[in-house]
């Protein structure tokens, strides 16, 4: 008898509630795309049914979270063991007595006022057959270790090769500005 009589008033109470209700869900639906509490606009969009949500859509930027701390991540770096190809190889002359690009200066390597840099650890790195030359004896802020090999010299770092106390064989880049000697073992 209630909805007989009073249906109009039934069907715009319905028709409010479905409007305030897609207002709060749509206010949501917006915060949360662009990174907001959605639970804190979903009650606004309801206390502010159909203004607060267009409002938002075109108002609202994306929140930018603050970085907190920057990760670094690990390049992955696959080598291939074994000489270059053979056009890449660097001729040997025996007649000729000026060093050859890309062979080793072994002066170099006991130089006391060397610094190190990438060029001096590419031209260490590797022997003229393509090899990987070692081991070397690497002195770092004072302490002394053994690396198997230098794996890729990089533009601020090198990335060496050496054996952990467990007999692992471990990668670890070093600064240059932490080096302080290194010799050929």
């Amino acid at each position: 008898m209630f909805l007989k009589g009073s249906s109009g008033e039934v069907a715009i109470y319905v028709i409010m509630i479905i409007i305030i209700l897609w207002s709060g869900c749509f206010s949501a639906s917006v915060a949360e795309f662009r990174l907001r509490s959605p639970l804190f606009h979903f009650f606004i969009g309801v206390l502010i049914p159909v203004i607060y949500p267009i409002f938002i859509l075109f108002k609202m930027t994306v929140y930018s979270a603050p970085v907190a701390k920057l990760e670094v991540e690990e390049e992955v770096i696959h080598h291939i063991e074994g000489p270059p190809p053979v056009e890449a190889a660097p001729p040997a002359s025996i007649e000729t007595t000026a060093p050859v690009a890309g062979l080793i200066n072994t002066e170099s390597l006991d130089s006391p006022n060397r610094t190190y840099d990438q060029g001096y650890f590419k031209q260490i790195a590797i022997d003229a057959s393509g090899n990987h030359r070692g081991p070397f004896i690497f002195i770092v802020k004072g302490n002394e270790f053994k690396v198997e090999k230098i794996i890729d010299p990089m533009g601020d770092a090198v990335l060496i090769e050496f054996v952990s106390s467990d007999g692992k064989l471990q990668k670890l880049r070093i600064p240059y500005q932490n080096i302080d000697s290194v010799k050929e073992a």
